[in-house]
């Protein structure tokens, strides 16, 4: 998504802060972790645009690889709702260290409702997210947790952490201008029907 052109650079704030006040998002610093606290991996399906068919195993154990000897910190893989029970039959095929996250092998409705929206209580003490394109590393970097991102169409790639080798010592950069602009990619269907967003982009072409 973020080489998409949504005629958003450079925005003003409004429509953030009326997003922020209207859905009562938790925009917060960057957070400044504990010697103990976990570093969450999230996983996305392998058949999902954003992997270009990349294993998500394959991508897991490659990261591993290169930040398993950069820290002692505990290390929480936490599948794709809608691929947990195809990670929990390959459980084996991960590292022996590590804590994969799914509460049970079969989940639906209810339960799969509850273990999606659960990422903003898994991310809550975390010293950073590791992630290659999943929509969840905006979530995080909204609320200030560190995030490595593996691939640059990732929509947080302005603000997030590149460079696996830095995991102890993640970058926190000016997000100001990256949430205004995220306001300007996001429109309701009521602000697509009556026009507002035919509006904006016929001005920002120059057709008016």
């Amino acid at each position: 998504m973020n080489n998409g052109n949504f005629l958003s650079d450079d925005s003003p704030s409004d429509r953030w802060e009326m997003m922020k006040e209207k859905f009562n998002v938790k925009y917060e610093p960057w957070r400044k972790s504990n010697p103990d606290d976990p570093i969450l991996f999230v996983l996305q399906p392998k058949d999902n645009w954003s992997m270009n068919e990349l294993d998500p195993l394959d991508w897991f154990n490659d990261v591993y690889k290169k930040v398993r000897p950069l820290t002692k910190r505990k290390f929480i893989v936490r599948p794709h709702p809608n691929h947990a029970d195809v990670m929990y039959q390959r459980r084996k095929e991960f590292p022996q260290d590590i804590e994969l996250e799914i509460p049970q092998r079969h989940f639906v409705g209810d339960q799969k409702k509850h273990y999606r929206f659960h990422f903003q209580q898994a991310i809550t003490n975390c010293h950073a997210v590791v992630t290659h394109n999943s929509t969840a590393s905006t979530d995080s970097c909204v609320r200030g947790i560190p995030t490595f991102c593996t691939s640059d169409l990732a929509l947080c790639w302005p603000v997030a952490n590149k460079d696996l080798t830095k995991i102890e010592t993640p970058e926190m950069p000016d997000r100001t201008q990256w949430v205004n602009d995220l306001g300007y990619k996001m429109w309701s269907i009521k602000e697509i029907r009556d026009g507002t967003v035919y509006k904006r982009f016929k001005q920002k072409l120059g057709l008016i």
